[in-house]
């Protein structure tokens, strides 16, 4: 057959030739846009699962080394598309990794046991189970819709209470309460042994010539009387007693009552002698003082007069007197402050207070001091003034006379005679130095002098603490 002329065969050879050639191309191509379209799918495929912590937790709680099985699984795939896309680019498919244990088996059977337990939990369920839980889930939105506005609204839930907290105090602070406790003695049940207190305690309050009486009245068979005061005629008791006697039958009434019950607790008193003339808060400071011997007396009050009236009732019945004030601080009113306001401390305290002030300015104090600090020493020797005129009251006159006090004390008379004249020439020397300094003089611009230093302070209160304890050992010798 080689032998034989082919006459047409080298055409058709040659046609066969060209066909296989444009068949392999084509399908080299199909295979070049399968490979292209199949490695952009596994460049863009996601897969890891990122898996949340909560959701690892409870995972972990279901089956132990279960969430670091998915991690490790989800490493795997990764590692092995790194391995086909980079085999995929040389064309050598040798040597492609194994991927480690599948955890999709054991995350199935998870999610079938689960399934089972919901469906019987679902099927078990009662209503009022179900309403229980409905409720917990809408407290718990309540919760999360309350979570932006919490601060809101608790300042709110403080400020409703603050509210309610003072409504209930406003009928406390009212300061009709004693008057209203003495109206309401007209009509409750009393006794003879209150009528007696009643008539004690007038007498100790200077209103002894108002008599209580005892009258009778019905009530449903049982003896019961209301207390009355026996006052001339038919007239009211604003028509024959002015409003400081009738603050005292008041005063009287409440301690009558007291009487009756056998606590010791506190009482406290706002500004008792409201209205009353001097003999009555005379007469109310030593009753007061005399119910501080069996129980706790608070007492508050701006009347310098009262103080000085209840102090020596103190002393006299010889009870314990502490003595605070309220001042303001800060821009705040009623800051509790130790001690009496300066106005009124003897003169120690005084002198206390000038030599812990003079203590501080001398660790800083210049040689050339400011307006300011000029200032403040002349302020000091104001105060320094004030307290020799203190001590020329108590020490130097022996207390003989005394400020808002009722009477002289003439049995200290003795400590005034003879005062030497070192001695008052040491005060009037003082006495001149602070005058010099002080606020209360315009000195000559012409004669102007350089304010004393911190230094200079403190000698002064040396001076002065001297010269009085000189006054005071002379007066003891005598």
């Amino acid at each position: 057959m080689c032998q034989q002329p082919l006459e047409d065969g080298a055409g058709r050879m040659l046609r066969f030739e060209q066909f296989v050639k444009a068949d392999a191309a084509n399908t080299a191509q199909k295979a070049r846009e399968a490979l292209t379209v199949g490695t952009a799918k596994i460049t863009g495929a996601v897969l890891s699962q990122e898996l949340p912590l909560s959701l690892s937790d409870e995972l972990e709680t279901l089956e132990r080394g279960l969430p670091a099985l998915i991690l490790e699984f989800e490493a795997g795939i990764e590692t092995r598309r790194s391995a086909m896309l980079m085999f995929a680019e040389s064309g050598v498919w040798d040597g492609l990794p194994d991927l480690p244990q599948d955890p999709r088996p054991k995350l199935e059977a998870i999610a079938s046991r689960l399934t089972q337990r919901a469906s019987g939990l679902n099927n078990a369920a009662d209503a009022a189970a179900r309403q229980k839980l409905e409720k917990e889930r809408n407290e718990l939105l309540a919760r999360t819709h309350l979570a932006p506005v919490r601060g809101a609204v608790a300042a709110l839930a403080n400020r409703m209470k603050l509210h309610k907290q003072l409504e209930s105090c406003e009928v406390d602070l009212r300061t009709n309460r004693i008057t209203a406790k003495s109206k309401e003695f007209a009509t409750i049940g009393v006794n003879q042994a209150l009528a007696t207190a009643l008539d004690d305690e007038f007498a100790r309050l200077g209103i002894g010539h108002i008599k209580t009486k005892l009258i009778p009245r019905g009530d449903r068979s049982k003896n019961k009387y209301r207390l009355g005061l026996n006052l001339p005629g038919t007239y009211n008791l604003d028509e024959i007693l002015s409003e400081g006697g009738q603050r005292s039958i008041s005063l009287g009434c409440f301690l009558a009552e007291l009487r009756q019950f056998n606590h010791k607790g506190a009482i406290v008193f706002d500004d008792p002698v409201s209205s009353l003339d001097h003999w009555r808060r005379q007469y109310v400071a030593q009753r007061l003082a005399q119910e501080g011997r069996d129980r706790q007396v608070i007492v508050f009050t701006h009347e310098t007069v009262f103080l000085a009236l209840l102090e020596d009732a103190v002393q006299d019945a010889q009870v314990g007197l502490h003595i605070q004030n309220l001042e303001w601080q800060n821009g705040r009113p009623g800051v509790i402050v130790p001690g009496l306001p300066w106005d009124h401390q003897p003169y120690a305290q005084r002198i206390d207070a000038i030599e812990r002030t003079q203590r501080l300015l001398v660790k800083d104090w210049p040689a050339y001091p400011n307006a300011e600090q000029t200032e403040l020493i002349r302020r000091q020797y104001s105060l320094l003034r004030s307290t020799i005129e203190r001590v020329i009251q108590d020490v130097v006159l022996g207390g003989v006379v005394r400020r808002h006090h009722e009477y002289v004390k003439a049995g200290d008379l003795r400590r005034v005679v003879g005062f030497p004249l070192v001695e008052q020439q040491e005060y009037d020397r003082l006495v001149s130095r602070c005058n010099k300094m002080t606020e209360a003089h315009d000195p000559s611009s012409g004669q102007y002098l350089a304010p004393p230093s911190a230094a200079e302070l403190g000698a002064d209160l040396v001076a002065l603490k001297a010269i009085i304890k000189i006054t005071k050992a002379r007066q003891n010798a005598n």
